[in-house]
């Protein structure tokens, strides 16, 4: 894989030496590589100069991808990219793209900004048809509960999962 890595680097290099620019595709599966390889400073660089010249699908994947590095360095980076998403794009969004992002905020302790991706995807796709996320929704508030977080408390409860 390491290998593979370093062609992909080694043949994007000779391609902008030659003249040739770098196209959002090629920029894109950079930044994937980098994030593969927990460069996610990097990645975030790669994907948003993809986003300069990518449209249509490639586009909402590049941000996607952009989201979910970001929550490794910017968890409200991370949930301004993806909200702003779901108002964009919101049907074009799965179950599946909430519980990723919501998940991995949760992970890194960033609780409002988790319980605020959650909501919105148990909204969006309504209770009943996303137990995921409602079971997602609740480790949050276990989490913020056992560790006393004063931001995921107040987002919490301004979503209406807790107090009242």
């Amino acid at each position: 894989m390491r290998s593979l890595r370093l062609f992909a680097a080694c043949s994007l290099i000779a391609l902008v030496s030659c003249g040739g620019a770098a196209t959002p595709t090629d920029l894109h599966n950079q930044g994937l590589d980098q994030a593969s390889a927990g460069d996610f400073d990097a990645a975030i660089a790669s994907y948003n100069d993809a986003l300069k010249s990518a449209d249509g699908d490639l586009a909402l994947t590049i941000r996607l991808d952009l989201a979910n590095a970001l929550t490794h360095t910017d968890a409200s980076a991370a949930t301004d990219v993806f909200m702003a998403m779901v108002e964009e794009h919101g049907d074009e969004l799965t179950e599946r793209d909430f519980m990723g992002i919501g998940r991995q905020l949760k992970d890194a302790k960033a609780y409002s900004e988790a319980s605020t991706v959650v909501d919105a995807g148990i909204k969006h796709f309504g209770e009943s048809e996303s137990p995921k996320l409602v079971e997602l929704m609740e480790l949050i508030k276990r989490d913020v509960l056992a560790s006393g977080d004063a931001a995921g408390m107040a987002a919490l409860e301004g979503l209406g999962y807790i107090g009242e």
